[in-house]
């Protein structure tokens, strides 16, 4: 009786460890968990508008949406590419949403945001 009992404990703590790891592994894999803590850069510029998007002078945070396929630094090489288009006619097929400031791989493979800082 008493080995049947220790096996229902053990049992018991391994299944809670279980769900301890899964929850676990659902905090860092969620993508809102890995757009909040994505990378970001601070840009400081001076400029108008690309396309429909209206940017006034100031700072502004870069964030990467897709942090495995695209990094800060290209973001950023990007940003300054697009900034040098003020029609809004982004080359490689990369296309602009101007009521987020989201700028996405039309493909959607990669993509980064701009807000005001």
């Amino acid at each position: 009786m008493n080995q049947r009992r220790s096996y229902q404990i053990g049992t018991g703590l391994f299944i809670l460890l279980g769900f301890a790891a899964l929850a676990y592994l659902a905090t860092q894999t969620t993508s809102v968990a890995n757009f909040q803590q994505g990378p970001s850069y601070t840009v400081k510029a001076e400029f108008t508008n690309i396309g429909q998007l209206k940017l006034p002078k100031g700072p502004y945070t870069i964030t990467v949406i897709h942090k495995k396929r695209i990094t800060c630094q290209e973001a950023t090489s990007l940003f300054a590419k697009f900034l040098q288009r003020p029609d809004g006619d982004l080359p490689n097929g990369w296309k602009l949403k101007p009521q987020s400031g989201t700028f996405l791989k039309k493909d959607g493979s990669k993509g980064f945001r701009v807000t005001k800082a």
